[in-house]
């Protein structure tokens, strides 16, 4: 399983921006008309996806894009962004034990499916922000600042040679 789930995250990440490249300059008619580029020479597809409907959802979601893009415009938005990465690595890493523990409880247990969801999203996110913040600020900032010390040391080291 997991090797299917990453290999259809990359195929969206490879076809998606395309796509919605296409939505945005000639319309989601025009786009819902084209070929997905996972189609085979006999017209089969290996992805449904990108079907003509979800092709149109997707054009009729960009009003609520633009407008979430001012909303991730703020400060709040811009946290989010910067801890969602981490965020993504590590909630599974939380999610197993926290779900785990609190099926030895049997109020838990016995709960609606619903209050279930939401008492594991509140800790398991809660959790999740607290140690995506910790990794933001000790692994990903101190790399991001190494990596732009070694581009910029390459830079000039390139332009020392140059001239010589």
């Amino acid at each position: 399983m997991p090797d299917r789930s990453i290999g259809l995250e990359m195929q969206f990440y490879a076809v998606f921006p395309l796509l919605m490249l296409l939505i945005v300059r000639y319309g989601a008619l025009a786009a819902s008309r084209s070929r997905p580029a996972c189609a085979h020479r006999d017209g089969r597809h290996s992805l449904h996806l990108f079907s003509a409907e979800s092709i149109r959802f997707v054009a009729l979601a960009l009003p609520a894009v633009r407008i979430l893009r001012r909303v991730l415009g703020i400060p709040f938005g811009k946290v989010m962004g910067d801890l969602a990465y981490s965020f993504y690595l590590i909630h599974l890493l939380v999610l197993l034990p926290v779900a785990g523990f609190l099926t030895k409880f049997e109020r838990y247990v016995n709960a609606p499916r619903s209050v279930r969801f939401a008492v594991v999203a509140v800790i398991v996110g809660t959790i999740t922000f607290a140690l995506s913040w910790l990794l933001y600020r000790t692994v990903e900032k101190p790399g991001i600042a190494l990596g732009k010390r070694l581009l910029k040391r390459r830079i000039v080291m390139n332009r020392t040679e140059a001239a010589i």
